[in-house]
């Protein structure tokens, strides 16, 4: 196996997912809606189809948006924003159902479960994108806040299930709440208009909307983290030390931390934002999955994985060179080294998520987007 070791093999097929939301909306709204909702999806769709269902809605408003927002900003017919917020709301509502769908269809398995995961950690992408568009931020600064600050807290929601052996979500979690207020501002910037967000605040004159948005932002991402570290803490399932978790953490951190610097170092943002923050964006999704591997498989994680090495190391080199030659800001090489590393990641991705893709499928006996008949509902 490549990425599934013999034991993690074992790890695979004893797994059962352990998980909880408490959250009232998801409880007393979502459920009941979606109890009904089930009934629509027919016995012979596979609950992953489902869920690719929801990540094709996501992807076509990202493509809509960026037509008419390349650089994140721009006007935008009223209609674009309610589109997007009806997709966004689509693959919540979906991102639901599948899991329905495999116990209705008794399809359960661990494959669901990291599948589902891993277009979780990409959407996450997508949406940063897109709410980047809606308070047209622009290539700035914003907009790679806006990303660190909702990927950062799925990164440390995804280490805290690995060290508790289950996900729960509180009762005001980002899954339910956050996509709901997601929807909610795309249609009240389809009301007033985009350049709402480019007006003074009522409150601080002196900043823009979308400037004043991003403090509540950066207030809510830390306490995210605050709660994650404190769950992980007090885990009575944590075999290693805080110290050993805080290492794990730090690879990522990094990443984090250079890309900001790179940023500031670099006209990159203003002139390739969607490329500079998808680069960021991919090696989230796949240290994500690697979290989740472990987690279900019951494997050792290891954040410093090639890419990752890759592109810490480059990154680290490129800042040295620009600080001991004072390399310009617009220098071609910036752009050069972002579209290498792009790239390297890129396949390094799909590599992963096809490799790992097909050796559960090998190891659990099943397919991906298909069920061989329907079963009795568990």
């Amino acid at each position: 196996m490549g990425y599934i070791t013999k034991d993690g093999a074992e790890g695979l097929r004893q797994y059962q997912y352990r998980g909880r939301d408490l959250s009232l909306v998801y409880k007393y709204v979502l459920t009941p809606m979606n109890n009904v909702l089930i009934n629509w999806i027919p016995l012979w769709m596979a609950p992953n189809v489902v869920t690719m269902i929801g990540v094709i809605a996501s992807l076509s408003s990202y493509f809509l948006l960026q037509y008419y927002c390349p650089m994140l900003e721009g006007p935008a017919p009223w209609w674009v924003f309610v589109y997007d917020a009806v997709a966004t709301f689509t693959y919540q509502t979906l991102d639901n159902l599948d899991g329905k769908q495999a116990r209705r269809t008794g399809s359960s398995s661990p494959l669901g479960m990291l599948f589902d995961h891993g277009c979780d950690a990409l959407n996450t992408t997508l949406q940063a994108f897109n709410q980047a568009c809606t308070l047209q931020v622009g290539p700035s600064w914003m907009a790679l806040c806006m990303w660190q600050w909702v990927t950062v807290p799925f990164f440390f929601t995804t280490l805290e299930e690995l060290y508790t052996g289950e996900l729960v979500l509180p009762i005001v979690n980002g899954p339910t709440e956050g996509i709901i207020c997601l929807c909610l501002s795309k249609l009240f910037t389809a009301y007033v208009g985009a350049s709402f967000w480019l007006e003074p605040n009522i409150l601080f004159p002196q900043y823009a909307n979308n400037v004043a948005l991003m403090f509540p932002m950066a207030v809510l991402s830390m306490c995210c983290l605050v709660i994650n570290f404190r769950i992980i803490y007090k885990s009575k399932h944590r075999k290693d030390s805080m110290f050993a978790v805080a290492l794990q953490v730090l690879p990522y951190m990094t990443m984090q931390t250079l890309l900001a610097l790179w940023m500031m170092n670099s006209n990159l943002m203003k002139e390739h934002p969607r490329m500079f923050i998808w680069l960021g964006g991919l090696l989230f999704a796949k240290n994500v999955m690697h979290l989740m591997l472990a987690h279900i498989c019951e494997q050792q994680f290891s954040p410093l994985r090639r890419t990752f090495i890759t592109v810490l190391v480059v990154a680290t080199w490129l800042g040295l060179v620009s600080w001991h030659s004072g390399l310009s800001a617009y220098d071609p090489l910036h752009t050069y080294t972002l579209y290498g590393l792009l790239g390297i990641t890129v396949i390094s991705y799909s590599h992963f998520v096809v490799s790992v893709i097909n050796e559960c499928c090998s190891i659990l006996k099943i397919n991906c987007f298909r069920i061989a008949a329907p079963k009795k509902a568990q």
